[in-house]
């Protein structure tokens, strides 16, 4: 009985984080917004959860989309899919959100206090699966070809990032978000490695390593995370935070170091002209440019930063243009894709941060309780890692992100809460 309610839950768990859209059906077809209707149907008339209050915070999101509701209206080329699409992203937002509040509802009553290590469990376990599938799709053109059959569109920027970059169940070729996405698979080793048993210590480095490999695979974004936000991660899961656990950090971190410096000379044992050579060129680019040359120069720097420029008519910077909120394809006049950039020509300086404001809120919250509940440490990480790379693309509530960042910012309320009855 165990086993199946462990396997039901991980299902439920998995498709929430990384269900695919059917694309030839239509971009309705997203199974993480299904999933998420039904655990808020399960939610609401089964369980009698009441909409908790952290959710205030992000209803604000639905002021924001009104605006730009009216702001595309002005626009004379929208047409009616992009009023809908419009309208579905808050809607999309919220419902996501009140399925990651069921989520951890089921788990803190089948695993009581040991729900927010079997929570990240589930996390991982979902994130290992799909990059098993990457790399599956890597090695098997054929299976990468049926997945892609149904969930994508079949339109590729070119043929170097269908065959080097695996997309698993999103359907697009590897990109940014999904790097980063499986990137948080490691980024959370830290806090299950230390709560478990020999056997799942074995099985978290083994799958941490299978992750690794997915985001080789995928996009350098994932990598950049993984470098900058895994030694905070170990420093954030240790019980006392100080002087004495930056010490103890350092070997840790030495050690991963050693092992991205052992996949650094792994290239150069790969065949020239193989799909792993190509793939390991494009993610690893920067660092084997250093090994090389030792000059340490990202030419994705360069480029974002010729992204950053923001309106000089004082009527877009103040009330945004809803023409870059539609046009976004190969005819946009706006030439960014900086997330923070593209929101201000959009929105408008005031709306933009009204956009933005309920991640910057919950960083706030999350770095205050650090010291207090464990998953402040992971919601505080998960939030930079947002913020920071929304100065590259657009990462704000993005599908497969938003799912873990909701579950781990139900799993600080219920933290939260737990504790105000136990004193109660």
């Amino acid at each position: 009985m165990k086993r199946i309610k462990f396997i039901g839950l991980f299902i439920l768990v998995f498709f929430y984080i990384f269900g695919p859209v059917f694309r030839p059906i239509g971009a309705w077809m997203d199974l993480i917004f299904v999933t998420s209707l039904m655990l808020s149907f399960y939610g609401v008339f089964v369980a009698k959860l009441k909409i908790p209050r952290y959710f205030s915070v992000f209803f604000i999101l639905v002021f924001v989309f009104a605006y730009v509701l009216v702001s595309i209206s002005m626009y004379p080329p929208t047409a009616q899919e992009d009023y809908i699409r419009v309208i579905l992203i808050p809607i999309r937002i919220l419902f996501t959100m009140y399925g990651g509040y069921v989520i951890v509802h089921l788990l803190s009553v089948n695993y009581e206090t040991e729900y927010f290590v079997s929570l990240l469990k589930f996390i991982f376990i979902s994130i290992v699966v799909h990059a098993t599938i990457m790399a599956y799709q890597f090695y098997d053109p054929d299976f990468k070809e049926l997945i892609y059959l149904y969930t994508s569109t079949g339109d590729y920027r070119g043929s170097n990032e269908y065959n080097f970059r695996m997309g698993g169940l999103t359907g697009n070729p590897g990109d940014s978000v999904l790097s980063v996405v499986q990137s948080l698979g490691i980024i959370i080793i830290p806090w299950i490695y230390k709560n478990v048993k020999a056997y799942w210590k074995i099985l978290t480095i083994l799958g941490g390593v299978l992750i690794f490999y997915s985001i080789l695979i995928c996009g350098r974004s994932g990598i950049w995370s993984t470098i900058i936000f895994l030694p905070a991660s170990i420093y954030f899961s240790s019980d006392n935070k100080g002087i004495a656990s930056l010490i103890k950090l350092v070997p840790k971190v030495l050690l991963f170091l050693g092992f991205f410096i052992a996949v650094l000379f792994l290239f150069d044992k790969t065949e020239a002209d193989s799909p792993l050579n190509y793939a390991l060129k494009r993610s690893l680019d920067t660092f084997l440019d250093y090994k090389e040359s030792g000059s340490f120069d990202d030419h994705t720097v360069d480029v974002l930063t010729s992204h950053v420029f923001l309106p000089t008519d004082p009527i877009t910077l103040l009330f945004g243009d809803g023409e870059h909120v539609v046009n976004t394809q190969f005819t946009r006049t706006l030439l960014s894709d900086i997330g923070f950039v593209r929101n201000i020509w959009s929105m408008g300086i005031f709306i933009a941060f009204l956009f933005w404001y309920p991640i910057l809120y919950y960083t706030m919250i999350a770095f205050k309780l650090l010291k207090k509940y464990k998953p402040a440490g992971l919601l505080f990480c998960f939030s930079l890692i947002m913020l920071i790379f929304h100065a590259k693309e657009s990462y704000l509530y993005v599908r497969m992100f938003l799912s873990i960042y909701s579950l781990m910012l139900c799993s600080l309320y219920h933290s939260i809460r737990k504790e105000y009855h136990q004193l109660n």
